[in-house]
């Protein structure tokens, strides 16, 4: 489990048995997972929120949960990528709280988190090109354009903190 981190206006911590409704809603939310393949049906919905939960190996995941209210209103992970060399950062936030600078927040803690434990030489995003907001979140925290490439039928953009 990773240890918590918190910020000014956050908290993120492993997420819980209590946090799986609210990781559902993300997943079948269709405005964030847009640039993600799709919402998931519901029976995928919870078998993903599960592994959330359980932590696979080599893969961290906090829920991101906003200090003042105490509602969970997102995910973000740090695991492997699927190019088998370099961990990935990966984030999904409910659209309610877009704009606000809240997944800069989170995505700074656990960027800073990674580099205080020199425990990864670099890490890498995958977004869409299409995914503008996203393109530019990654390049607020420092990340760079790595390549482009197309998978899952879109062109994709590789960002990393080191090029």
């Amino acid at each position: 489990m990773p240890a918590p981190l918190d910020t000014p206006r956050l908290h993120l911590r492993a997420p819980v048995q209590a946090d799986v409704a609210a990781m559902c809603g993300l997943l079948g939310d269709a405005q964030v997972r847009r640039f993600l393949g799709g919402p998931l049906p519901a029976a995928a919905q919870a078998m993903h929120a599960q592994a959330y939960v359980q932590q696979p190996a080599g893969t961290t995941a906090w829920a991101i949960q906003l200090r003042a209210s105490g509602q969970i209103v997102g995910l973000i992970e740090l695991g492997p990528h699927k190019d088998g060399t370099d961990h990935e950062l990966s984030y999904q936030l409910l659209p309610a709280i877009w704009g606000q600078g809240i997944a800069t927040e989170a995505a700074r803690a656990v960027l800073d988190r990674s580099r205080a434990a020199a425990a990864l030489p670099r890490v890498i995003a995958e977004t869409q090109a299409a995914n503008t907001r996203s393109r530019a979140l990654l390049t607020r925290l420092g990340m760079a354009e790595l390549h482009r490439l197309h998978r899952y039928g879109a062109a994709q953009v590789i960002y990393t903190t080191h090029p």
